[in-house]
């Protein structure tokens, strides 16, 4: 078993390898050239897409939700029973509410739309995009971070592989005018895992997150039959069906 102290702490360590990238972004998606290490062409036409199903880390089943928390922070993410056509697919809206805490309550921050559809060929999980919904004090402010593949160049790109490989690295948003050029790498994979404290007896897989428009990084951790349990310091509260 690795507890995720290990893992945190060796991917801490390679993001300390990795050199401070300046702001490139917002560039033209004709003189956009990627980091030659990660993936960028994922033969989209050799898939069959599916706005349903499940891969063992990532969940497209309508419904489904995850609440993940810190002290000032909560994410809530909820499969919809909604689709939208992007790029020519029809794929599964998943919306992701972000709150901070204001004294005892949760007050919104973001509200951003996610288009996912499923290879069924290789079950990865592909990423089409999102819209996104800034607020402050209630009031919506911004949409700044949207993207959709088929737009401005922009086209879609992994969140999670269908067979999660140790060092492969992947391009998760591919939307350079957009300035949307999140990256992930797979850092990790265990039969078990302990975070934070919560013991999981089942297939984890750590992910470190990178972007080519700055020096950003973040540690993710996804968990077989339950998605996402770790983001960047929020930790798993509770996930399971809405009518449950």
């Amino acid at each position: 078993m690795r507890a995720f102290a290990m893992a945190f702490v060796f991917t801490l360590a390679m993001s300390g390898l990795a050199a401070a990238q300046p702001d490139l972004c917002p560039i033209d998606a004709d003189e956009f050239e990627p980091d030659e290490t990660a993936t960028t062409t994922f033969l989209p036409k050799l898939c069959t897409w599916r706005n349903r199903g499940n891969n063992p880390f990532f969940k497209l089943t309508p419904g489904y939700r995850i609440v993940l928390e810190d002290d000032e922070e909560r994410v809530v993410i909820t499969v919809l029973d909604r689709t939208k056509d992007v790029a020519g697919v029809k794929t599964r809206v998943v919306v992701e509410d972000e709150f901070e805490k204001d004294g005892d309550e949760w007050v919104r921050v973001e509200k951003s739309f996610n288009y996912f559809a499923r290879c069924e060929e290789t079950n990865t999980i592909f990423y089409f995009g999102e819209d996104v919904d800034l607020y402050e004090d209630g009031v919506l402010v911004g949409s700044e971070g949207a993207w959709l593949a088929g737009r401005h160049g922009a086209k879609p790109g992994i969140i999670m592989p269908g067979t999660p490989l140790i060092g492969a690295k992947y391009y998760e948003e591919i939307a350079p005018e957009d300035s949307a050029l999140d990256k992930g790498q797979i850092v990790a994979v265990d039969p078990n895992c302990e975070v934070e404290g919560q013991q999981f007896s089942r297939p984890c897989v750590f992910t470190e997150g990178s972007t080519d428009c700055g020096d950003d990084m973040d540690e993710k951790v996804y968990v077989a039959g339950i998605g996402i349990v770790f983001d960047d310091g929020l930790v798993l509260k509770n996930h399971g069906f809405i009518n449950d």
